[in-house]
């Protein structure tokens, strides 16, 4: 189970430690489709269904698969569909953490 992402930033996200509460943890998104990258919004809930050996692609809300093949038998789109092209993150302030 593997998943196609596309992120378009070519610097770092800051997070400045004062925007996040005393003794609050926060989660960073592994799964890379998260709306709120890179911290978690529980997006990955989604990738609970995924099966060993195939490749998937999500639409840019994270909420639907628009493509799968067996993972190694197929290439990513060179130019991903637009709708599966996922915001940069804003440099603003920290967004409330979903719970996985």
């Amino acid at each position: 189970m593997a998943r196609t992402v596309r992120l378009t930033s070519t610097g770092p996200h800051r997070i400045d430690p004062t925007t996040i509460a005393p003794g609050k943890m926060i989660s960073i998104c592994t799964c890379g489709l998260s709306q709120s990258y890179p911290l978690c919004d529980g997006s990955h809930r989604i990738t609970k269904t995924e099966e060993q050996g195939v490749l998937y692609t999500y639409s840019a809300d994270s909420k639907s698969v628009i493509a799968q093949c067996p993972d190694g038998a197929c290439q990513p789109p060179a130019s991903a569909p637009s709708d599966a092209i996922k915001p940069e993150p804003s440099a603003g302030p920290v967004p409330p953490i979903v719970g996985s």
